[in-house]
């Protein structure tokens, strides 16, 4: 029996060989990708509470790093704002300990509350 390796297969033959699952460190998948794969392992073995259950899982994950995404940017932000001088905060309009609050919710107009 002879064995080939998948560039040979490709090669030689025109089989595309590919993993199921990719590995994450040579290839970054998204939630489309994760979402399509769930839906072919229902469609193929027909445990669609399994395909829900990794979509759902996906989508959790999806958040989850959507979240900490934002709350670095909200960091960076807070972290620039706090280096700046008296001055400059007083020409943007807002004061050093609204900082965290305005680069969350946005600068308000404090002088009307």
């Amino acid at each position: 029996m002879e064995m080939h390796t998948r560039e040979s297969l490709r090669r030689i033959h025109g089989i595309q060989i590919r993993p199921l699952l990719v590995n994450a460190k040579t290839s970054r998948l998204n939630y489309i990708d994760y979402t399509a794969m769930a839906v072919k392992l229902r469609d193929r073995y027909g445990c669609s509470a399994l395909a829900a259950g990794v979509m759902k899982f996906v989508s959790v994950l999806d958040s989850l790093t959507a979240s900490f995404r934002n709350e670095l940017r909200y960091r960076a932000a807070e972290r620039s704002l706090m280096q700046m001088c008296e001055y400059q905060l007083e020409d943007i309009g807002v004061q050093r300990d609204q900082i965290p609050d305005a680069v969350r919710h946005g600068r308000q107009d404090y002088d009307l509350m």
